[in-house]
């Protein structure tokens, strides 16, 4: 190339400008949204790789270019490299599905036998549309984890789940999320986290997943960069456990979709996951109604009931009481009365210290939380109308 005079513009724009027909002559790059890096490969291979700045910048002054590193890694991270979303393209390099191909979705579905199999092929459908929604649209999140229970022991729970993610996104899932900065890089970086044996989490694990459920945004300083950045939350959660009782939260469960199943049929594998997320990806595009609708949400919080683990509070209260009625002639109790009632009838056993629970508790066993004024008190009495039990 003709060298240009020293005090020339073209000579000042020169150097960048053949660092970048060099690095076009000797790769092809891509920046990555997902993860945020650099991709690479050299023009006789076939798959990218993280680029490595080191590498490439002692390649290049290796050839006579004369850069800074500082100035490398501008050019990198600049308009010259071109963005890739590897979901996106994923669903986008699929087949078309119409209504004319057959119901693949079904399909996987009807291969997990569920105890309610209609409202399990119903769910199943629109978790699969929700996760594509999720991972392609930074405004959509999805707030619900997708949970298969029982079965006997190696049914197939976790390899079914595993089966979901595409081979296109393998590189795009886990089965961990620590509790610390990288879990909640994780949340923008995955297509899939799936929750193997939930039954093995702690209380305090457990809520920390529900509270993950509904981050729709994370910001976090990324390994290596040099400011906090705000990310769109793209995985979705599936999982599975043994246990029929693994909720512990009494607050609510409506971002758990549990369903009890007795099998899995294996021939499943037989076919490819990629036209179920065709079939996904195409009713998504179609504005399918994959959001729970408020009937499905209550619904949903009646069916978790059976995987709900009862608090302490809970089983004391069915132990030595039941609901009442004023057209009885039955007691008026305050929670704090019927608290001390409990503890005495338990010979002090019974650790029920505050009556937060207590009160979430009686009005799950039914009883109705009344206001009545009581002797000659001025303020009315909040309480529960209520009948002895006695224990032999």
């Amino acid at each position: 190339m003709e060298k240009k005079s020293k005090g020339s513009d073209k000579k000042k724009a020169l150097p960048i400008i053949e660092v970048q027909q060099a690095l076009s002559d000797w790769y092809d790059l891509r920046f990555n949204e997902i993860t945020g890096s650099v991709e690479g490969r050299k023009k006789d291979e076939d798959s990218f790789d993280v680029l490595n700045e080191n590498n490439l910048f002692i390649q290049l002054l290796s050839n006579g270019y004369r850069i800074s590193f500082s100035n490398l890694c501008a050019l990198l991270n600049s308009e010259f490299v071109p963005k890739y979303n590897p979901f996106v393209d994923y669903f986008e390099s699929l087949p078309q599905w119409t209504n004319e191909i057959p119901d693949y979705i079904e399909f996987f579905a009807n291969h997990v036998e569920a105890i309610d199999q209609v409202q399990f092929n119903h769910h199943f459908r629109k978790m699969m549309v929700r996760t594509v929604a999720c991972a392609i649209n930074d405004m959509i999140f999805n707030k619900h984890a997708f949970i298969l229970v029982g079965g006997e022991q190696n049914t197939g729970k976790s390899s079914f789940c595993r089966y979901l993610v595409p081979e296109a996104l393998k590189n795009y899932y886990t089965e961990s999320i620590p509790n610390d900065k990288d879990g909640l890089i994780s949340l923008c970086e995955n297509f899939i986290i799936n929750l193997d044996e939930l039954s093995t989490l702690s209380k305090f694990e457990l809520n920390h997943l529900k509270s993950l459920f509904s981050k729709d945004r994370v910001r976090v300083r990324h390994p290596f960069a040099r400011k906090s950045q705000t990310d769109p939350r793209r995985v979705s959660f599936v999982g599975s456990t043994n246990e029929d009782t693994f909720l512990t939260d009494t607050t609510g469960s409506v971002r758990w979709l549990c369903f009890e199943i007795s099998s899995i049929k294996w021939v499943y594998t037989e076919v490819p996951i990629d036209f179920a997320w065709s079939q996904a990806y195409a009713l998504y595009k179609s504005e399918f109604r994959y959001q729970l609708t408020a009937d499905e949400i209550k619904a949903n919080e009646d069916r978790n009931e059976q995987f709900q683990q009862n608090s302490t509070e809970y089983e004391y209260v069915q132990l030595y009481l039941k609901p009442g009625d004023p057209f009885d002639n039955d007691t008026f109790w305050t929670t704090t009365e019927i608290r001390h009632h409990i503890i005495n009838k338990s010979e002090r056993k019974a650790d029920i210290k505050g009556n937060d629970k207590l009160g979430k508790a009686l009005r799950k066993l039914g009883f109705q939380r009344v206001t009545k004024r009581v002797g000659d008190d001025k303020q009315p009495r909040h309480g529960y109308y209520v009948k002895y039990l006695e224990i032999e």
